[in-house]
Parts: structure tokens; sequence; C-alpha cells
């Protein structure tokens, strides 16, 4: 994925389906959950895998200027379907930690890249912190609340806007811009970095 990127892959191009990468990156874990086309059945410590190379295909996807949806509709499936990882990521007893907080990483970045958490996804997350004994889990519930119920900052805003203006090259580039280094970590979300 990054060879593609580096070499001018575009990355919001959509497939026949409709589907960008960053959508096609939750398909493909989703889809390791039944059975595939060749009837092959993925063990849970399989789905595990799928689903870490996915959010990390995700998270390279957004540091490197992909765009969320622009629908209401298909933002909230993204997120949904992200969100949904976490129970194949807690079927595997032996799966890492650092793969949950990877998950709520890569929430945090399609929220703060504009996806609009609506009540289905808080349904889903209400019910998981419930379930779930992940202290991640709830923090997160706590600051997707929190986050919801305020208008987005105007440096937020600004983030969203700068990065559907500059293209992936320029972003890659951004390093070597003379600003400041807090404005460069902010929109390249480096601020998130586990």
């Amino acid at each position: 994925l990054q060879i593609l990127i580096n070499n001018g892959a575009v990355l919001d191009l959509a497939n026949k389906h409709g589907e960008t990468p960053l959508m096609r990156a939750t398909n493909v874990a989703r889809h390791s959950h039944a059975v595939s086309v060749y009837e092959w059945h993925f063990a849970p410590e399989d789905q595990s895998i799928c689903v870490k190379h996915a959010l990390q295909s995700m998270e390279t996807l957004l540091r490197s200027g992909c765009l969320v949806p622009d629908t209401k509709h298909k933002q909230s499936d993204l997120l949904v379907d992200t969100w949904n990882f976490l129970d194949t990521i807690t079927s595997v007893s032996s799966v890492s930690f650092t793969v949950i907080k990877v998950l709520i990483m890569v929430m945090k970045m399609l929220v703060l890249a504009g996806c609009k958490p609506d009540d289905r996804l808080l349904a889903y997350i209400r019910h998981d912190v419930r379930q779930s004994q992940q202290e991640k889990v709830t923090q997160f519930a706590d600051w997707l609340e929190e986050y919801r119920s305020q208008p987005m900052r105007l440096q937020e805003i600004c983030r969203v806007a700068i990065r559907k203006i500059m293209r992936p090259p320029q972003l890659r580039s951004l390093h070597s811009v003379p600003l400041p280094n807090k404005l460069k970590v902010y929109i390249l979300f480096e601020e998130l970095n586990l």
C-alpha cells in the first residue's frame, strides 16, 4: 500500500461499486467473518489478522490524505463497520491489546477527519461498553460522547479543510514546508500516534 501511495496512487478513487480504498479495507476484514467466495472458513486468529491489517491500511490511508466519504450514510457505515472489528478482536483471547488501541486510534482519526458519528454508532458503542472489560473502549465511548455533544472546534474544521485541499503528494512533503512543527503534526494526525 505504501509503495502505491508513494508512486501517486489516487486514494479517493471509487471502484464500480462506489467503494473507496478506505471503505474497501473495512469490507475485506468484514468478509473474513463469513465464508469467502471459495468457501474457505477463516479461523478466529485469521480473522483477527485480517482486522489488524485492515486497520493498519486505514491508518496509512488516513495519514496519507485519504478523504472520508462525503455522504452521512457512507460515513455512518464506515464508522459502524470499523467499530464492529471490536467483535473480531475480542473473540480471540490471544489478540494483542495493541490491536484495540489501533482500532480506537483509527476511529478517532475517522471522526477527526470529518466522519460524523450518529445514533446508530453510539448504540453499538454503548452496547459494547456494557459487554467489554476493556478500559480503552469505555474511554473512547466517553470521548465520543463528549466530542459529539460540542460543535467542532475551529482547529478541527481547519484540519478537515486543509486535508481536503492538500492531496497526498503535498501531505507527504508537508514536513519540508516552513510551518510550525506543531501544525504539521496536527494536520498529519501524528498527535494520535500510539
